[in-house]
């Protein structure tokens, strides 16, 4: 039975051929008789098995396996109801991963089977850890220091860890903890994530009671595995929260903002930076938290989310993830020093690998730290600046000059700096875009970015962001130099290169510095140059790797129609193609336009027919892609339907 599972894990989809041999047999042992210790851990092995299994091939084959899924947790219900203090049903252990496992398959159809798993997961992640406590001595200090802790086992197999800590209130003390109890809380978690991942807004009634139990746990200080799976599940239980309360009502959502805030940046302050893994997890569900938060703003409940968050405790949080910045910045140029040999400390090629693992390690907990800063701006919005002005730009400024060496430290730098200009109004922009431009500039320079494509592209994407928020005096001295260095990246077709996104932000940042919008530099600009940056955006449209961005220039495109700066009689193939495009891409669910946009781009279709000489319109009309011609063809109905217009299909 091991083996199979190991099998399936291994193969996945090619498993699939295999399923209808080896299913019938594992489901047949799972339903033995279990008089005995033995037979129950059988059926425990068959059905963990089973579940292996039906996980593995429903990465591709998901019918497959969801009649079976149903089966056993069927199967499953009446063990979890009862009381089997004997120990001869199936081991809790293995029901409970069975579950988690078949829940990431069922999706919402899982639904029914929760409310009877759930509160024995968090019964194990809120049990109090079995611990005791006795005087410790100096010695022991020092041993735990060092990492050297005192592993046994009892009679019963449950293994112990022993350390010396000092307690506030008790000075030095032995602690001898039951590892196995801390192991079933760190699984506990998971299976708590894996469940509200895959339950989704399903989930939502139960998170309340799952974030009361999940949010003391955040700070457990005997267990960085606990800290690290909890924080990991507070993520998709928010998220569950926030989903549900879009119909349901917003107070769990209210409710715990401040109170993960608190919690999950207290910790990732204080958490030990030597263990990397632990610091990311952490960061990276506090992260989420906010994200999932801000994701409600342009929803029904609109700023909601927000009553019970004070401006006061976000500067709390974000002090304490600065601090944690802080530091993991220290580190990277500490770990630049080592790697450059300035300290002389590198001795050989093995050496040079564990340090730059080590640099690897810290970008990976810098992202999530400036992630959560970047969605605390844009929650906050103008009452975010004076936690910006006092604890944010003191510190990232500096990575936004000449002598920086750290590209990842002028990466970070320009996404803050590109969130507050964008998001906190006028003085804001005007205080500290000059600031993002210095940096923007030298992010967009190969020569002086390291070849960083990623800092090139939020490089980019500030221009645009001062082009729009900014006063037009900013940019103007930096005209010719923005504009050339924008062109060049903009010149390459999209299906011709691998970074589509660094090019859509050049043709965004185009549009808004020289042709929609406040334009600064379409007044000063000559017509021929103008044309030729009208005819490089253009070629570049429709926008779709970042929806906010598409929706703004594909608005400002209908400016220019509307205005007769791109002209129709001109340019119908590659306006007829950019629509039906946009239209075709919304028809498989991409959010690239809004309902205004939308309308006005059906109007342009429709005033396209009366203006393009038919012929031409039917021979651009037939270079489109077949999904673009139906898209067209159904808009162009429906705007004659709303409209009471006469439609001369093309």
């Amino acid at each position: 039975i091991g083996a199979v599972a190991c099998l399936a894990q291994s193969s996945e989809d090619a498993f699939c051929p295999f399923y209808s041999d080896v299913m019938p047999g594992l489901l047949g042992c799972t339903q033995f008789p279990s008089p005995s210790y033995e037979m129950s851990r059988l059926r425990g092995s068959a059905m963990e098995a089973a579940t292996i299994v039906g996980q593995a091939v429903s990465e591709s084959n998901r019918e497959l396996y969801v009649g079976d899924a149903e089966k056993i947790m069927h199967m499953a219900m009446p063990m979890l109801q009862t009381d089997d203090s004997a120990g001869t049903s199936i081991p809790m252990d293995e029901l409970l991963s069975a579950c988690a496992r078949i829940a990431s398959v069922m999706g919402e159809q899982y639904a029914p089977f929760v409310g009877v798993v759930l509160p024995h997961l968090l019964a194990r992640v809120s049990a109090p850890p079995d611990m005791e406590f006795s005087e410790g001595d100096e010695a022991g200090l020092e041993a735990t220091k060092r990492g050297d802790a005192e592993m046994n086992e009892d009679e019963e197999g449950a293994e112990h860890m022993t350390f010396t800590l000092s307690l506030p209130g008790k000075g030095i003390t032995k602690v001898t903890v039951n590892t196995t109890k801390i192991l079933e809380k760190a699984q506990a978690a998971r299976a708590i994530y894996e469940h509200a991942a895959a339950l989704g807004d399903a989930f939502g009634p139960f998170a309340e009671t799952t974030l009361e139990a999940l949010v003391p746990l955040v700070g457990f200080r005997y267990s960085a595995e606990v800290r690290s799976t909890v924080a990991q599940a507070i993520s998709p239980v928010y998220e569950a929260a926030c989903s549900y309360g879009k119909a349901s009502g917003m107070q769990v959502p209210q409710k715990y903002l401040p109170l993960l805030a608190e919690s999950l940046s207290k910790q990732i302050a204080t958490e030990d930076p030597s263990d990397p893994e632990v610091v990311f997890a952490i960061a990276d569900s506090t992260s989420d938290v906010f994200y999932f938060a801000y994701r409600t703003l342009d929803g029904p409940t609109g700023r909601q989310i927000l009553v019970s968050y004070t401006p006061a405790q976000a500067k709390l949080a974000v002090e304490r993830i600065m601090k944690a910045m802080v530091a993991c910045l220290s580190r990277r140029a500490d770990l630049f020093r080592i790697l450059e040999g300035l300290d002389g400390s590198l001795s050989g090629e093995d050496e040079n690998e564990e340090y730059c693992r080590a640099l690897q390690g810290e970008q990976e907990v810098l992202t999530p730290l400036v992630d959560i800063v970047g969605y605390t701006i844009k929650l906050l919005r103008i009452e975010a600046v004076p936690v910006f002005d006092s604890a944010v730009a003191p510190v990232l400024a500096p990575y936004l000059k000449a002598d920086v060496s750290d590209t990842r430290a002028r990466f970070a730098a320009i996404c803050l700096f590109d969130d507050v200009v964008e998001h906190c109004g006028g003085a804001a922009a005007a205080k500290y875009a000059p600031y993002l431009l210095e940096g923007a500039l030298l992010g967009m320079d190969y020569a002086t970015n390291g070849q960083d494509v990623d800092l090139k592209q939020v490089s980019v994407y500030g221009i645009a962001q001062i082009a729009r928020y900014a006063p037009a005096a900013v940019v103007i001295g930096q005209a010719e130099r923005l504009v050339n260095m924008l062109v060049n990246i903009c010149d390459v077709p999209k299906d011709a290169t691998d970074h589509v996104a660094l090019v859509e932000n050049s043709a965004s940042a185009l549009a808004s510095l020289a042709l929609i919008g406040s334009a600064p530099l379409g007044k000063s600009m000559n017509a021929s140059k103008r044309k030729s940056i009208l005819s490089n955006v253009l070629d570049q449209l429709p926008l779709r790797e970042d929806e906010s961005e598409a929706k703004i220039i594909h608005a400002g495109l209908c400016d220019l129609v509307e205005q007769r700066q791109v002209l129709a009689t001109v340019d119908t193939e590659r306006l007829l193609r950019i629509i039906g495009e946009i239209f075709a891409c919304i028809s498989e669910g991409e959010d690239l336009a809004s309902p205004d946009t939308r309308s006005r781009l059906a109007k342009i279709l429709f005033q396209m027919q009366s203006d393009v000489p038919r012929e031409r319109m039917q021979t651009a009309f037939s270079s489109l892609p077949q999904q673009s011609q139906q898209c067209v063809t159904a808009v162009m109905s429906e705007f004659q339907a709303q409209s009471g217009a006469n439609l001369v299909s093309p």
